[in-house]
């Protein structure tokens, strides 16, 4: 089968599921506009997301003391009830606990009708109602077409099922448009069962025409039938092993939760934003389904700390948690204290964190605290006193630590490797005794320049001139001439990062040419250099693979003859291509297009010239912002800039129309829609 016939067959396969589901909420006149709200009505009858027809309705917040009758009994004046089901809420306290339930009606008519009444009292007691899950109510398998679990190897057998189980689509449009749809569908269904055969495909045809749908089409097409849900699950078990949260981004609950029931047991590591609407019981879904799960990337994903305890308790074995900006405390972290195989934490940006219970993970071997700026210097001791195997850690914006710890930290941090910090405005040279230290990377502070830093540089020169890999200053106009001879003395130095510093010129390049491991070179608004400076330092240091030189003005497209003529006499061959990135310099790129030199230099692997860099082209972490290493010079040829206004820096960032006490009432009055901790999956 060719790939015009595999792309063919995959337009039938998304016009038969948009199809299946027939009419979007787009054709649902919503009646009454709520955050609270989970449904849509038409008709004087209540419908979910999925388009099911509502009878049965989720009521919670019930007091201890009332029974089933007592719910059937007032539930009863909407219309006739066909069941009830309480259970106990185990979120609240065994002596006080509430219940929660289903109310199933017999007509969605009298549903409707409790649903739509906003203020429900139970023998002057308040209750919620809510609609309840579109895989809870009756409807569901003929809305979405039951999975038959019997053969379908041939077109026969599909043709067969077919006949035996078509069903009519919930009564939510009109009869024109309901034998419309019907005829539609059967034509697709003709040409795609008869024409195209699309069941007698074998299976890696029809895993390649699942792997072209979105997730959500994904996910309708392993309900089809069994044989689409087992193709489904062999494509989920190489393709969902590490799955992105934002992809459910515009997927139903009922969706979401059956893509984590088929792929949940193949996925070993979820990163991203889980979307706010239904957070919680997302998270829930994947503490259910995902029992092989070794890594979770959560960002910006608030929710509560027994929540977060709740998820957290079916993974005893993660390897690596990472959780930037979601709102923890001190209360969050004892959530995570079970997890002794946890290696990698990342706490990020979550500013109520002061440290406490945190030493108790004394296994971690990675520990990233960048933007937490409650931490306390007792706290983060006591942290490194138990942390004996502590490898690397990210102090970055941690404003409250004393000098006190940077004293103790070459006495508990023997282990550290890599340190990541904020330069304070006391002396901190203290670090350059760290016995294991490879990499260091210090973020900028106003008084960095200064005699302390000018210490520090010469203490690691000291310490550390056979052992330090990697330095990184993130620090505009920071660095002096005299601080480049103590850094050309580190002679196992592979990566140098000092962008945005007018220090930087042709002596400042001659003493960096002694650096002769050096791999990686950022020297990004280095506006002084010159080409000749430039060429000396990389005939010297031969294993340098990586350059940016962004906004050094001085250096043309001649330089990059001449490095390419350098870069071809070496006599050891370097595995990896020379990259530069020259945005912002003299070198033009309709120059390099025309030029044979650098297109055989380049189709040979010696060079590579690239105009923009982001921030790990830099060689920085992402959650780094532009204020740290932006250079005022770069904005002189904008005419909008305001030279005057030192803290704009050339962005705008808009206010945001809410503040944060309305953010966080926001945040409490969504987060009552379903009791909290209660398990409504049946």
């Amino acid at each position: 089968m060719s790939l015009f016939d595999v792309l063919e067959l995959r337009e039938y396969c998304r016009a038969a599921l948009k199809m299946s589901s027939m009419l979007c909420l787009e054709n649902i006149t919503v009646t009454e506009a709520s955050d609270k709200q989970n449904f849509v009505i038409k008709d004087k009858k209540a419908f979910t997301e999925d388009n099911v027809l509502v009878h049965n309705i989720f009521v919670y917040s019930i007091p201890k003391q009332f029974t089933e009758d007592d719910v059937r009994r007032y539930f009863t004046k909407f219309g006739e009830v066909a069941s009830v089901r309480l259970v106990a809420d185990k979120k609240k306290s065994r002596r006080a606990a509430p219940k929660v339930g289903f109310v199933n009606f017999s007509d969605p008519v009298s549903a409707c009708r409790a649903l739509v009444k906003t203020n429900h009292r139970l023998q002057g007691s308040r209750i919620g109602v809510k609609a309840g899950d579109s895989w809870n109510q009756p409807g569901a398998d003929k809305t979405l077409g039951r999975m038959h679990t019997h053969d379908c190897n041939t077109a026969s057998c599909s043709k067969k099922r077919k006949e035996k189980n078509v069903q009519e689509p919930p009564n939510i449009a009109s009869e024109p448009q309901v034998e419309e749809a019907a005829t539609a569908m059967t034509a697709i269904e003709s040409a795609t069962l008869n024409d195209l055969n699309v069941l007698s495909l074998n299976d890696d045809c029809l895993e390649m025409i699942c792997g072209l749908l979105v997730l959500r089409d994904q996910i309708h097409f392993a309900r089809v039938c069994q044989r689409f849900y087992d193709v489904f699950k062999m494509y989920c078990k190489r393709e969902y092993k590490i799955f992105d949260l934002c992809k459910m981004s515009q997927m139903t609950l009922w969706e979401i939760r059956d893509f984590f029931r088929f792929a949940g047991e193949y996925i070993e590591h979820v990163a991203g934003n889980i979307p706010y609407k239904n957070r919680e019981r997302i998270a829930e879904f994947i503490r259910s389904f995902c029992k092989n799960l070794k890594r979770i990337s959560f960002d910006d994903s608030k929710m509560r700390p027994d929540c977060l305890k709740k998820l957290l308790r079916n993974f005893p074995d993660l390897v690596e948690l990472h959780l930037h900006d979601c709102s923890l405390n001190d209360m969050s972290v004892q959530s995570l204290l079970h997890l002794k195989n946890l290696e990698t934490l990342e706490l990020s940006e979550n500013y109520e964190v002061t440290g406490k219970f945190m030493g108790a993970l004394a296994q971690l071997k990675t520990l990233n605290l960048y933007g937490c700026s409650n931490i306390q210097t007792t706290n983060l001791i006591e942290i490194c006193k138990q942390m004996k195997n502590l490898k690397s850690l990210d102090i970055r914006r941690c404003e409250r630590l004393s000098s006190h710890f940077f004293e103790k930290m070459p006495e508990h941090c023997k282990e550290l490797e890599v340190l990541k910090m904020s330069c304070p405005d006391f002396p901190f040279e203290r670090i350059a005794r760290l016995p294991a230290l490879k990499q260091l990377e210090l973020l900028r502070s106003a008084s960095f320049g200064g005699t302390s830093h000018t210490m520090l540089l010469t203490e690691l020169a000291v310490h550390k001139a056979d052992q330090l890999e990697s330095l990184k200053i993130l620090a505009r106009n920071s660095l002096t001439s005299e601080h480049f001879t103590p850094i050309s003395e580190l002679k196992q130095l592979k990566t140098f990062f000092c962008a945005s510093n007018r220090a930087i010129g042709d002596e400042a390049l001659r003493k960096l040419s002694k650096l002769e491991l050096l791999e990686e070179l950022v020297i990004k608004g280095a506006v002084d250099i010159t080409n000749e400076a430039l060429l000396r330092l990389l005939q010297n240091c031969t294993r340098l693979h990586h350059l940016n030189i962004q906004f050094c003005k001085n250096i043309s497209t001649k330089f990059i003859a001449e490095a390419i003529d350098i870069l071809r006499k070496r006599k050891e061959k370097s595995k990896r291509p020379l990259t530069i990135f020259v945005y912002g310099t003299s070198i033009e790129d309709y120059e390099l297009a025309v030029c044979p030199i650098y297109d055989s230099a380049l189709k040979a692997g010696i060079i590579k010239v690239a105009f923009h860099a982001l921030n790990l082209d830099l060689g920085i972490n992402d959650e780094v912002d532009l204020y740290d290493i932006w250079d005022d010079g770069w904005l002189e040829d904008d005419d909008d800039f305001d030279e005057t206004d030192e803290e704009d820096d050339g962005f705008y960032f808009p206010d945001s129309d809410m503040d944060e006490d309305d953010i966080n009432l926001a945040y409490d009055v969504f987060g009552q829609i379903y009791p909290q901790n209660f398990d409504i999956m049946w």
